[in-house]
């Protein structure tokens, strides 16, 4: 087996491709197989922020025959210590050979999520001893497979399918703040918890309000435009109509925003939310043409920090900050 990376990158909006490609170049990136949503490097290739999943345990395994595939594939699992695997048959190419090695898998599929109140979410989110390992595999080739382990989203290969509401939430934003949730827990970082304090600013119409009043957290939520009205008298929720940019910052447990304003005045802003008490951040980084490269640069410099373009991400990152922060 050969050790490679794996970057998985949406094919829409083509925005994110491009951003990815002009990253990849200024790393120095080589790609040595592309199809659909994958982008395969050689081993240890560096972290990229725009790839929505990447994979550094990811393998090349023979598969000769549909015989061999599934015994390789078996066999790389066990050599990494994976014990009980069960097998996610990634869209690669070939697809019904790839069925007839799934057949010889223990297989299944990616399970929803849902962070509405007292959900509950499969234990892949976070693997551990003694747990089944979750792997994800698909055909680079009629004679070659890749394995794919211990991605950065919950299920390998960058899936993440959600239990949509169709009632409750004023937007689809809640997806987006579901996933972040996601990688949190992924992360091993842990999600707003009942009691909790949590800040959202620009939060009209109110989708991560509602989002992390499900979740049980104490909601301060701020916007010059109202609330949904459902969302705002939710008891959890106290909102008030101002200024992102002019409200005194203030200690809080999270701090959420997906507001829409130039990347360039985000870095002096959540400074000094950082500087007044707040412990983790999640925000969005929006773009209107090529993304803003110094401010990119100035987010990266407060100690900590990641960016990670998300499934649910148009042309934008997530910013995050937490303590003891390593992947996300």
């Amino acid at each position: 087996m050969i050790r490679r990376t794996l970057y998985v990158v949406p094919e829409t909006p083509k925005e994110v491709r491009e951003e990815f490609r002009r990253e990849a170049a200024r790393r120095g990136v080589r790609f040595l197989f592309e199809s659909g949503e994958y982008f395969l490097a050689e081993e240890n290739a560096p972290d990229l922020a725009w790839a929505t999943d990447i994979a550094w345990e990811a393998y090349e395994v023979d598969a000769a025959s549909i015989t061999a595939a599934a015994k390789n594939l078996k066999q790389t699992a066990h050599d990494l210590g994976k014990k009980s695997t069960r097998w996610l048959r990634l869209e690669g190419l070939h697809h019904r050979r790839a069925a007839l090695v799934a057949e010889n898998l223990a297989t299944g599929e990616a399970p929803s999520l849902s962070y509405r109140r007292g959900a509950n979410r499969p234990d892949s989110l976070r693997p551990s001893e003694g747990k089944p390992a979750l792997a994800g595999f698909f055909l680079l080739s009629p004679e070659r497979a890749l394995a794919v382990f211990d991605s950065l989203t919950p299920y390998p290969g960058g899936s993440a399918p959600f239990a949509e509401e169709k009632h409750g939430p004023p937007s689809r934003a809640y997806l987006k703040l579901w996933e972040i949730c996601a990688r949190l827990e992924r992360a091993g970082l842990g999600i707003p918890k009942p009691g909790e304090t949590a800040l959202d600013l620009g939060s009209c119409p109110g989708g991560w309000t509602w989002a992390l009043a499900e979740l049980g957290a104490r909601v301060a939520s701020f916007d010059g435009a109202p609330l949904d009205p459902a969302v705002a008298k939710r008891p959890e929720v106290a909102y008030e109509k101002a200024d992102a940019f002019r409200l005194v910052p203030r200690a809080a447990d999270w701090f959420f925003s997906d507001m829409i304003c130039e990347p360039k005045r985000l870095p002096e802003l959540l400074a000094r939310w950082r500087d007044a008490g707040c412990a983790r951040f999640a925000v969005s980084v929006k773009f209107k043409g090529e993304a803003d490269e110094a401010a990119l640069a100035r987010l990266r410099e407060i100690p900590g920090a990641r960016l990670r373009h998300l499934r649910q991400n148009k042309h934008e990152l997530t910013w995050f900050l937490a303590p003891d922060l390593k992947r996300i």
